[in-house]
């Protein structure tokens, strides 16, 4: 079969991806899935308040427009395009790899499996579905560059403009890019070769991503100051400075992968280059947040996750021309490639297939970022295996929810109470949200929580809930919650609370 490699780069990844979903049946895994991305769809919004509130609006388009069009389950829905988009990522990683780093179709489908199922990889899939949609239009974006004919390049406009409005670091990471291509045209003195339309596509394109860039900047700049973040599962605070933090993580995140990556760090050619520059502008950038916006820690750690894609190209494109270089590999290269790749995809199996309350240690005892790396994909909010349990309870607090009582919840709950209710949410429940507490103290959220409650007590209410685990079972750094809560409904793990001035 001609495409086969095409094909196989596509499925095997959407296959992989698709196992965490089997295996938790019924519920989403992921925890924007669950808290954003379906209430986002019940609540069916207009294309203008779409645009208007998100500065990469894309991927929340084409789903609102599939939830619209098809009125499919919406858990079905974002299972299927977490699966889809996992696919899709790997697919423009192989063309890439193929086209533009002109590896042979076995290695572009090793770099391409290798940059998808990595465990950084893996979590990006778990619930950054914008980010996967981004990332497949930056690749295809390059991809589209490498040829000479019209037609791909004027397709390189639109998929770029695709890329930035996906999300900002595709933006950020196309710009990057971008420029380093055009510096190295400049310096190289090959503008001739390529005719100067080329360089000046190259500038339209990464002026494109600077406008999105700007947009997002302007849209989220208080963010950049504070030191929050959402999508954590059994929270953690951050350790020591933001340096230190930072470069912990990224030794953690990358350790598997660092001995391919020093192996084969003299083995590149010049068509590496703009995935090299890619990879070192993140690193750059980070250690820049580290020393002098440290408030914006979590942007640090979430551009580090992103390099999971430069570093695994770079790894099997090195690795590629090992074997050109030397005409075989020899027998200790070999041993460390063949041990290193066996440990990714051993670990990337497990964070596959475990569930949090037996995860690879890796990613449980040792994972100092739980904040932001869950233990493992079988999880959103709440373990897959809490949510039966968490949907039986919220089904009986909703029935005794009658007028004059109110539901005081964490964030976390909020996708599943949707599932419930419905959204937007009936006006006697009250979200306590992550990004109002600052990550350095789950006091801080448990404060929240009882201020809430009792504001709503004090309000006259008959009866104020709240939802948490049972005997010392919490996560988010919260074990249990303050004796001024008392239990009245048990489910499994989980239970229903009444607030008691």
């Amino acid at each position: 079969m001609k495409h086969k490699f095409s094909f196989a780069a596509f499925l095997i990844p959407l296959g992989i991806r698709a196992i965490p979903e089997i295996i938790a049946g019924p519920y989403p895994i992921g925890f924007d899935p669950i808290n954003y991305y379906i209430p986002m769809m019940l609540s069916r919004p207009s294309l203008q308040a779409i645009v208007s509130s998100s500065p990469s609006p894309l991927y929340w388009i084409l789903q609102q427009g599939l939830f619209n069009a098809l009125n499919p389950d919406p858990v079905i829905l974002v299972k299927s395009l977490g699966a889809i988009l996992a696919g899709a990522v790997a697919l423009s990683i192989y063309g890439y790899g193929k086209r533009v780093i002109e590896l042979s179709e076995k290695w572009s489908l090793l770099g391409a499996l290798v940059a998808s199922t990595y465990f950084i990889a893996l979590r990006i899939s778990w619930e950054e579905f914008r980010l996967m949609l981004g990332t497949v239009f930056l690749f295809t974006t390059l991809v589209m560059l490498s040829y000479q004919g019209v037609g791909p390049r004027l397709l390189s406009i639109a998929s770029s403009f695709a890329a930035c409005i996906s999300h900002e670091f595709a933006a950020y990471g196309l710009l990057l890019i971008l420029l380093s291509k055009a510096v190295s045209l400049g310096f190289r003195g090959s503008v001739a070769k390529t005719g100067r339309s080329f360089l000046y596509l190259i500038l339209l394109d990464a002026s494109i991503a600077f406008a999105v860039l700007l947009r997002a900047f302007d849209i989220q700049y208080s963010f950049l100051s504070l030191d929050y973040g959402a999508g954590a599962v059994s929270a953690v605070n951050p350790l020591g400075s933001s340096p230190v933090l930072l470069g912990g993580f990224a030794l953690w995140a990358f350790l598997p992968i660092l001995p391919l990556l020093v192996l084969t760090a003299k083995f590149h050619s010049s068509r590496s280059e703009e995935i090299i520059a890619w990879a070192l502008s993140i690193a750059v950038t980070v250690a820049g947040i580290a020393v002098f916006f440290p408030g914006a820690l979590y942007i640090g750690v979430r551009l580090l996750i992103f390099l999971v894609y430069p570093l695994s190209l770079l790894v099997i494109a090195g690795l590629s021309r090992v074997g050109t270089r030397n005409g075989y590999f020899s027998r200790p290269v070999m041993g460390v490639a063949v041990i290193s790749l066996v440990v990714i995809f051993t670990f990337s199996a497990s964070y596959i297939a475990t569930y949090p309350e037996n995860a690879n240690p890796y990613f449980s005892q040792i994972n100092r970022y739980l904040l932001y790396v869950p233990s493992s994909m079988l999880q959103n909010g709440v373990s897959i295996n809490d949510m039966s349990s968490l949907l039986i309870a919220i089904h009986w607090v909703h029935a005794r929810l009658a007028q004059g009582s109110v539901l005081v919840i964490h964030e976390a709950f909020e996708g599943a109470v949707a599932l419930e209710m419905g959204y937007p949410l009936p006006p006697n429940v009250i979200v306590v949200r992550l990004g109002d507490v600052t990550l350095k103290s789950q006091q801080q959220m448990v404060d929240r929580l009882t201020s809430a409650a009792a504001s709503a007590s004090n309000d006259g209410r008959t009866q104020v809930y709240t939802i948490w685990w049972e005997n010392g079972k919490g996560w988010y750094g919260i074990s249990s919650l303050p004796s001024s809560f008392v239990n009245v409904f048990a489910e499994g793990s989980i239970g229903i609370y009444d607030y008691a001035v």
